[in-house]
Formats: structure tokens, sequence, C-alpha cells
């Protein structure tokens, strides 16, 4: 059956699994919203049906029964579908459920349609030559070295969002960031202490500027306990989230979101005994990555982003405005 995750499920299935059709929610992939709009019934393993990942444009369709699986039962009945809840731990319930299900045939028509999604949605472009660069660009030349032993962390905010929507991730436990709190500065230092539980593993850190300045002292730390991880800042002068909520929703009343007084965050990096370099040009980030993923100390590729570009496709918070779909062609 097809398969999709929230942001905090991201590695559970490989990204280039046949069946796993992307990531669902606010800034989600089409196909996972279009799917889960076909489905008769919705198997949510773990899943909190919070407003970020469920809401009235991702509903399943009238009629879809939803079979929910979760330890905790107060994370039941937060939607107006049929349902049944099973309060119980994940694999002793799959194991139950595979072996309750063997001998149940596929389908190979909605199969198909699952297929038809994802091909779609795999002619995504991400690599753009634009000055000021594109985070989605950013993304294009991290995926080169992210691998199975790479842990990528996140911050909060749009950075997160290009990670989650973007990024090659194969593995569980490989991509960590804050879900619901959706606390900024969360970046550099679970990038930290990741790097603290798996010295032998490349990590990298996708922040923005907002959240580092947060947590920029943490360097500190990275720089005395000899852990050398990477930084992939998007560096775009804005608190980039909100401000694209008032750029699409409040007819470009900006406030509070303008960054009017960024340091030089290599010079900053420096000071901490770190390293880093300044990106200016698209043709230059995957250099700088190559030079960071070597580096024997912390390091910080402050790249300079285009700060007009949306986090897109977006569903608004209220469901009578379309989808936001920006460069996506779905």
């Amino acid at each position: 059956a097809p398969v999709v995750t929230p942001m905090m499920g991201v590695g559970a299935i490989p990204y280039d699994h046949p069946l796993y059709l992307g990531t669902l929610g606010m800034h989600g992939r089409i196909s996972a919203y279009s799917i889960i709009k076909e489905a008769d019934l919705v198997i949510a393993l773990g899943c909190k049906f919070s407003d970020r990942t469920y809401s009235p444009h991702t509903r399943v369709s009238q009629g879809c029964r939803i079979v929910h699986v979760d330890i905790d039962s107060t994370e039941f009945n937060k939607h107006d579908a049929m349902c049944v809840n099973i309060l119980g731990d994940l694999r002793t319930v799959l194991d139950m459920m595979i072996e309750g299900l063997s001998g149940i045939s596929s389908h190979p028509e909605w199969l198909a349609v699952a297929a038809g999604y994802r091909a779609r949605c795999a002619q995504c472009k991400t690599d753009y030559d634009n000055t000021p660069i594109l985070p989605q660009r950013i993304m294009h030349e991290l995926n080169k070295f992210i691998d199975d032993d790479t842990i990528v962390t996140t911050d909060v905010g749009q950075n997160q969002m290009w990670a989650m929507h973007h990024l090659k991730i194969r593995r569980p436990r490989q991509f960590i960031s804050s879900g619901s709190f959706g606390t900024m500065g969360f970046g550099l230092p679970s990038a930290i202490g990741a790097k603290c539980a798996f010295p032998e593993k490349k990590v990298v850190t996708v922040v923005g500027d907002g959240g580092l300045l947060m947590v920029m002292q943490e360097l500190a730390t990275a720089v005395a306990e000899n852990l050398p991880v990477v930084i992939c800042l998007i560096n775009n002068g804005w608190l980039g989230m909100v401000r694209q909520l008032q750029e699409l929703f409040w007819n470009k009343r900006y406030s509070g979101t303008k960054l009017g007084g960024n340091p030089d965050f290599v010079k900053l990096a420096e000071a901490f005994g770190a390293k880093g370099v300044t990106v200016e040009k698209p043709g230059d980030i995957e250099d700088a990555f190559r030079q960071a993923f070597a580096s024997d100390k912390p390091f910080i590729v402050n790249i300079l982003a285009d700060p007009e570009e949306d986090m897109v496709p977006m569903l608004p918070p209220n469901p009578a405005i379309p989808l936001v779909r920006g460069r996506c062609t779905f």
C-alpha cells in the first residue's frame, strides 16, 4: 500500500521506496495530499493528527475509515472519520497485523495511481542557478553528501521545511527535528548531541539565521569537545516562515521579521575557534560543503539565500484559501 509520513516520521521508510509518496502536512508533498484524498482506508501508526499535518485541506474523504495505532490513548479521535483505535506498542501490533493480513493480495490499479503521483512529484526541479541562491539548490547540493552514515538535524522554520521536503533520507533517526513545540534554536544543539553520541558519523544541521542567532554560543561547546559538526546556514536575513505568512495573508505588512543586525557569521565562528566560508553563488556550494565535511573543526557554510523565496507548496491555515503552489508544478 502507498505510504505517507508526517515530518517526524521522515526516515521511517526510505525516500526512494517506490511506495513512499512523501510527507503530509502544511508544507508536504502534493503526491501525499492526493493519495490521502483518494484512500478508503488509512492505517495511522503513531500519528498525532495534529493541525500541522491533518487539516481541512488534508482530511480524508467521506466514507474513508481509519485504523489508528498508538501507545497513548490521548492521541485518539482527533478526526471525524469512522475509526478503530488500537492501544498498544507499534512493534507488537504490526507483527499481529502482518500475520493477520497474510495471503491478502495487492490492488494493481491502486498501486498504479500511487506510482503516477510519485512520478509527477519526482519531476520537482531543485538545481536552480539563480542568484541570490534559492534554498532548493542548497538542498540539491547537500544531498550529494548525505549517505547512510549521515545524521541531519534542523532548526525550525523555512529551513526545516526545505530539509523535510527535499533531503534524501533513507533510515530511521537519520532526520532529527523539533515537531510539536517547534523550538527555534534546536538545530545546532541537537547536532552537537548527535555528534557526541555518534562521533564516527557525519552530522550536519540545516538552520536559518534567526534560529542560529539564538544558540550561536553553543559553538564554544562544539569546539571545546572536539565535535566537528557542519552548519548549513540558509541566511536570508529574515524570520522567513513568519515573513512568508505576512506576505501571503497579511498584504505584506511585515512586522518583527526582518533581521537587520546580523553578524558576519564566519568571523563569529572563527572567534570561537571554528571554521567557515560564505557562499554567494550557486556554483560554489558543493565545494563549500566538501570543505565543511572534511574539516576537523565545527564548520559553518554561510549561504546567502534569496529572502523572497517562499517554502511551497503551502496549505493555508484558512481552508477557504486554496493551496499555494509557487514554483511547484505538480
